[in-house]
């Protein structure tokens, strides 16, 4: 049963409709007990500046039951990686999901794309590499798998994505294909952008039950395996 959405956005991004309070009230009613409160980084046009992100320790660790982890959906910015909040940031937060936006950022070509991802999954404060499936950031798929699970890096199956182009699930099914080959640890999100699409995985769910897929490599699963990954990168007791 899923018990953690670790990818949700409130009204911080201004073309999201919900607030806190209401993702945590429908996270309840969906029976989860981890929520990941996790707003566009900066770069993009209409997300919160940088003060947000550093004032965001003054939030409750938990609420009514669920362990709220205090976050952020990072923008990729360069070949390099580069994200658009510093490290000092990064470090404070406890669930850093790296995602590319053309908005911020236009990426390359495959090559290019992979060499990025490579440099992402390197960085200590990243936890989550966001809708990997997205077009047009084409990668080589396996490259980029073997290294997450080298880095132990999850790998996030976003259920948004099933309402893109069909060129992009054919990339989520690549992508599941070579996770269970490489046991990767896999994400599995709502990508929620308004309160009642908390915890709706219903097509990442088939998907990862179409391949057979270890579910004790799909952290949503599982509260305890999420706070022993917050607790191990951020050296905190969770």
């Amino acid at each position: 049963m899923l018990k953690a959405d670790l990818h949700c956005h409130t009204l911080a991004s201004a073309h999201a409709y919900s607030t806190l309070l209401e993702l945590l009230t429908f996270a309840k009613r969906k029976g989860l007990s981890v929520l990941a409160m996790t707003d566009h980084g900066p770069a993009l046009p209409d997300s919160p500046q940088i003060w947000h992100f550093r004032n965001l320790r003054t939030l409750p660790e938990e609420y009514d039951g669920i362990r709220l982890l205090r976050g952020v959906e990072a923008n990729i910015m360069d070949e390099e990686g580069t994200l658009d909040l510093p490290d000092r940031i990064l470090s404070a937060l406890e669930w850093v999901i790296a995602s590319f936006h053309d908005d911020a950022y236009r990426g390359g070509d495959a090559a290019a794309n992979t060499k990025t991802w490579l440099n992402i999954i390197k960085n200590p404060h990243v936890d989550m590499l966001g809708h990997p499936d997205r077009l047009p950031f084409v990668f080589d798929h396996e490259t980029v798998i073997k290294a997450c699970r080298e880095y132990g890096k999850v790998l996030e199956i976003n259920n948004h994505s099933f309402r893109m182009t069909r060129g992009s699930v054919r990339d989520l099914e690549d992508i599941v294909r070579l996770c269970k080959k490489y046991d990767v640890l896999l994400g599995i999100n709502s990508d929620a952008h308004v309160c009642f699409d908390v915890g709706e995985v219903s097509d990442a769910e088939r998907l990862i039950n179409d391949f057979g897929y270890n579910k004790d490599l799909v952290i949503n699963y599982s509260p305890e395996m999420i706070l022993e990954l917050v607790s191990k990168k951020r050296g905190t007791d969770g």
